[in-house]
């Protein structure tokens, strides 16, 4: 493989996913990028999942979400696990400590990579921080809304297509509730979306569906 050089130094890279809010291998899963970064570079791709999510519960699927067991979960303590691991992922891969990690993550998972970079600078090299609306936690109003801001760039991309979104979007809740009461809805979502049989049927999939279209 070909190791990233920076600044003259030939060790491989660590790129870095900050897991967000869900099972890590969802995420794992959706930014096949890094991967594909990764290989290219020849550097270690690791995906770090946060805690209280997927197996990351410290007290176990029940304590963890008791109101004692929920006073661990916060930004700090994130960031402080994604910083306590890196140097142990580092030793455990034959890396040394100065090999460069750069810190991936999206949405919620990309604050955590711009704040990971901030927080720790001495371990962090660089941050990928996509759509991370960073603004947002102090209270900042979106300008435009996020909406707005889809609304537009399908906009500029054909006037005609954000009509063509609405009357999708109300055509799947019609097809749902068509489902819901004992029509045809699901199986004609099911097989125009590809997909499994009766997987609508399941408790919670219509609005599951609505805020993936979303």
């Amino acid at each position: 493989a070909t190791h990233l050089r920076s600044a003259g130094r030939p060790e491989p890279a660590v790129y870095f996913y900050t897991g967000n809010e869900g099972p890590i291998e969802e995420f794992a899963n959706n930014a096949l990028f890094v991967n594909a970064l990764a290989e290219r570079h020849g550097a270690l791709a690791a995906f770090c999942e946060h805690r209280y999510y997927g197996q990351s519960l410290p007290f176990g699927p029940r304590a963890s979400f008791t109101r004692q067991g929920m006073g661990l979960l916060s930004v700090e303590q994130a960031l402080a696990d994604y910083a306590a691991i890196l140097p142990r992922l580092k030793a455990r891969y034959g890396l040394p400590d100065s090999s460069p990690t750069v810190a991936f993550g999206g949405s919620y998972g990309g604050m955590l990579a711009a704040w990971w970079r901030y927080k720790y600078p001495a371990l962090v090299d660089a941050a990928v921080a996509a759509s991370a609306p960073i603004p947002l936690p102090l209270g900042a109003a979106a300008k435009p809304g996020f909406y707005e801001a889809v609304g537009d760039d399908l906009r500029s991309a054909d006037p005609s297509c954000p009509h063509r979104v609405r009357a999708a979007m109300g055509e799947i809740v019609s097809l749902l509730r068509s489902g819901d009461e004992g029509g045809s809805g699901h199986s004609r979502l099911e097989t125009v979306l590809h997909l499994c049989p009766g997987q609508l049927a399941r408790r919670g999939a219509g609005a599951h569906l609505l805020a993936w279209a979303r």
